[in-house]
């Protein structure tokens, strides 16, 4: 591989395993330099299928991850009427490597536990996780 940024930047991420795949990405999109990857984290998490852990890893290095947190969770929950919870939950997102809603929601039980939150809200949220939206009778 030419791009030996890409490589350093891989290997910071513990993401080197990708280096093939990310190398196409950059060509595909025409990303030339570290700047452009990071910017564009996302796009390059997705084509390369990260596991969860692997995402938090690349928002981390990327400068991105508290920006990613308040980008979904605080909405979600207020939604949910559980933004009490927002500093814990954007916690748990970062230790559990929760970078979306739909990581959150693949692991509500584990978080509700965790937040030790009542029957009423594990209700709210075990409904939302599974798909019913408020206010339409599921």
């Amino acid at each position: 591989m030419e791009e030996r940024w890409l490589q350093s930047f891989l290997s910071s991420c513990e993401l080197l395993h990708y280096e093939e795949r990310a190398c196409q990405w950059c060509k595909e999109v025409g990303a030339v330099q570290l700047c452009e990857v990071m910017e564009n984290w996302q796009d390059l998490a997705e084509h390369l299928r990260l596991k969860p852990a692997e995402r938090r890893r690349l928002a981390e290095v990327s400068g991105d991850q508290e920006d990613s947190a308040s980008s979904w969770l605080l909405p979600w929950l207020e939604s949910l009427q559980l933004a009490h919870y927002a500093p814990e939950a954007k916690a748990w997102c970062a230790t559990m490597g929760a970078v979306d809603c739909s990581d959150l929601k693949d692991a509500w039980e584990v978080f509700a536990a965790d937040l030790r939150m009542d029957a009423l809200e594990i209700h709210r949220l075990s409904r939302a996780c599974a798909g019913c939206v408020p206010g339409e009778g599921c």
